[in-house]
């Protein structure tokens, strides 16, 4: 046999192969949707986008997020079979929106084109806003745009400003400063001084690399004034902080760490007395190709300790997340505790577990 009859053979035997292989496909009937015009004060709009897994493997759905909060979504969670068909709902909130507004929600799959972004457009006719609706916190005579400053999610290494509308409500004017800023947050005013009865603003900058934390955070920061209700007021700046996988090349994603978890990712401890505590542990495996890193396991209360038994695993090693959660002072049915996993694992950087039973009450 020549080389050319050699090679040949080769790619027809590698051709069979891969035909032989099966393969999860998954086809939406459409990928966009224009909502038309819509009134703010009729509330949420939804629309539903069906696809069918036109492959020969059981398709599922990793993951569909939206580009914003103002977007919820749901979809089909069990394993759709080929030639099986399913949906994904986005619900979009036209609050505090006016006019054209794009979005898109990012659906991760385990078909061959894992990556499907569904498009939506709405145009949004504002209702008339109020007063409060523009200023729907106050702290003594000074009113705010919002209740926090919410950077929502960042990257490690981003830089992130924020602004928030200020009406000083008194008839006299007002000094602003801040006191004892953190390293990663700097403040500045569009003025220092506010005029009876006149619109300012605040401007933060947020650097998350000089945080050099992960998962959700907040800040309390403190704005001093001459106010004669309310001198300090306590300003909250929230945000959420992982990596940022939109760098990574194709292979480095090929070869990207996986966490699958072999125990439930919601488990229930059944009936216990207040004032037990209660261990929970949750077992996972690095099914990826390089180290798993558990940036950070946080609580969402203090009642619920967390230990991780290595923060670093290697590819197919094993680990766990451990939870003691004291029930003193926690009673009722279905009482529950959310603890927000932080993951390098380009598909899971984020795993809300959770715990949950019934805690009955000291005789």
């Amino acid at each position: 046999m020549n080389f050319k009859s050699f090679l040949t053979a080769i790619l027809i035997a590698a051709s069979s192969i891969a035909f032989a292989q099966k393969h999860a496909y998954i086809k939406f009937d459409t990928t966009y949707h224009d909502f038309g015009i819509i009134h703010e004060e009729d509330g949420k709009v939804v629309t539903k986008f069906n696809f069918t897994n036109t492959g020969s493997d059981t398709l599922k759905i990793i993951t569909a997020p939206a580009s914003c909060s103002c977007t919820t979504t749901d979809w089909t969670h069990k394993p759709i079979p080929p030639g099986g068909s399913g949906y994904v709902v986005a619900d979009f909130n036209p609050y505090r929106h006016s006019g054209v507004t794009e979005k898109h929600v990012t659906v991760t799959t385990n078909a061959i084109d894992s990556v499907v972004i569904l498009n939506f457009k709405v145009t949004t006719i504002g209702r008339a806003k109020t007063f409060n609706d523009s200023f729907p916190e106050r702290k003594g005579n000074l009113y705010f745009g919002d209740k926090q400053f919410n950077l929502k999610t960042m990257y490690i290494d981003q830089v992130k400003p924020d602004t928030m509308e200020i009406y000083n409500i008194s008839n006299k004017p007002m000094k602003l400063s801040f006191a004892n800023l953190p390293a990663h947050i700097s403040a500045t005013f569009s003025s220092e001084t506010i005029a009876p009865l006149t619109r300012g603003k605040i401007f933060i900058t947020y650097n998350a690399s000089k945080k050099n934390d992960y998962g959700t955070l907040s800040d309390t920061i403190i704005l001093t004034t001459d106010d004669n209700l309310i001198p300090s007021k306590q300003l909250i700046v929230a945000a959420t902080i992982t990596d940022d996988f939109a760098k990574l090349t194709r292979e480095q994603k090929d070869n990207a760490p996986k966490i699958s978890f072999t125990s439930k990712e919601t488990q229930d401890f059944g009936v216990v007395n207040e004032g037990e505590k209660v261990k929970v542990s949750f077992d996972f495996k690095n099914e990826g190709k390089s180290p798993l890193i558990i940036r950070k396991a946080a609580p969402g209360r203090e009642d619920c300790k967390i230990t991780v038994t290595k923060s670093t695993i290697e590819a197919g090693d094993t680990g766990s997340i451990n939870i003691e959660f004291d029930t003193k002072n926690s009673r009722g049915v279905d009482t529950r505790r959310t603890i927000l996993l932080t993951t390098n694992d380009p598909q899971y950087s984020f795993k809300i577990l959770i715990i949950k039973g019934n805690i009955t009450s000291k005789q």
